[in-house]
């Protein structure tokens, strides 16, 4: 089988990471084409990839691509044109959120695949509640999530030498802020009211100054996010600098406490076993992130609550892990790729 596979956000590109290591190893033909972050991360793993502005379907049986919200969604022409090839696509969703908008184009119009992988079957209610076509849905798993879910745990000495690469003596606590740029993604798809990133960072270290513990607060951003907005760290709590040197996976199981708003990260936090906590002020009924569904994350929704579930979960509260994974995803991917080039020939 030859397929094609296209990814921008980074959030899809790590997701089909295991995808197509798993069709690389059994067999299969993969060529890789990619822009913005989802390039930068699959070169870094020696792998040749050729630029997804152009598209290039001459031999290919079948399209595999991650779902993306920027400003080239190049995926989508993609769709297109092996729609007017004959060749089958399947689009992967990553994440609980922006299902719609991943498949409008310029004029809001829907773009589709010939079918869409959701990770789960709540994933897949939502996604027919937003509009799209519950027959093009299919069920598959996280891949992403289930690769960290088998990693095994840092030992004792691995967690101090991650501690100490970051600065962090063992006489500190360690929390991790985990940014995503929602501010941006507020702007691109003209919502108005959202919560903006910089702010909550800024309530999170107001809290720390007021525990008066010691605490050493490193802030990872996300790919599309810039240093250059955060140069206001450190004002409310002086122990706060940016981390980005350590691999972010490696950072988050350094940490005693992982906090963000809503980010993957978090979602992936939770499988790697960290204590999690999701602060998203006044957006309780709008939270998307799934581990605080599930009691997996900590969700907080207002101010005054901050200081005593951090604190708890500092102080060693014991958190709900999520429920073993099947490590089928992958496979369930493949063999929706196999089934959609066989249907094509007959």
């Amino acid at each position: 089988m030859r397929v094609a596979v296209v990814a921008g956000d980074p959030g899809g590109a790590n997701a089909l990471v295991p995808v197509i290591q798993l069709l690389q190893q059994t067999g299969h033909a993969v060529h890789l084409h990619a822009y913005a972050q989802a390039e930068t991360l699959w070169r870094a793993k020696g792998w040749q990839v050729a630029a997804a502005k152009s598209v290039e379907l001459d031999g290919v049986d079948v399209l595999l691509t991650g779902t993306s919200v920027n400003p080239e969604m190049f995926e989508q022409t993609w769709w297109e044109k092996a729609e007017q090839q004959g060749i089958p696509s399947l689009a992967f969703i990553d994440f609980w959120t922006n299902y719609r908008a991943r498949f409008l184009n310029a004029a809001h119009e829907l773009v589709l695949p010939s079918q869409i992988a959701a990770p789960d079957e709540w994933a897949k209610r939502e996604m027919v509640a937003d509009g799209l076509p519950s027959e093009r849905i299919v069920v598959t798993g996280q891949p992403l999530l289930e690769t960290l879910a088998q990693r095994a745990p840092l030992s004792p000495d691995e967690r101090i030498r991650m501690r100490r690469l970051c600065g962090v003596d063992e006489s500190r606590s360690l929390a991790v802020f985990v940014s995503q740029p929602l501010c941006e993604m507020d702007r691109m798809l003209g919502r108005t009211g959202g919560i903006d990133e910089r702010a909550v960072l800024r309530e999170v270290e107001a809290v720390l100054a007021e525990m008066k513990r010691p605490i050493a607060l490193l802030v990872r951003l996300h790919p599309r996010e810039d240093a250059v907005d955060f140069t206001s760290l450190g004002q409310a709590w002086p122990d706060t600098r940016l981390e980005m040197a350590l691999a972010p996976h490696d950072l988050l199981r350094a940490a005693d406490v992982v906090i963000g708003i809503h980010s993957m990260l978090l979602l992936e936090a939770c499988y790697l076993g960290c204590k999690v906590l999701s602060y998203q002020p006044g957006g309780q009924k709008t939270d998307p992130l799934p581990s605080n569904r599930f009691g997996w994350s900590k969700g907080v929704y207002r101010r005054e609550a901050l200081v005593n579930v951090l604190g708890a979960l500092l102080d060693g509260i014991s958190v709900v892990e999520p429920p073993p994974v099947d490590g089928h995803s992958c496979n369930r991917l493949i063999t929706q790729l196999e089934e959609l080039v066989a249907s094509k020939k007959e």
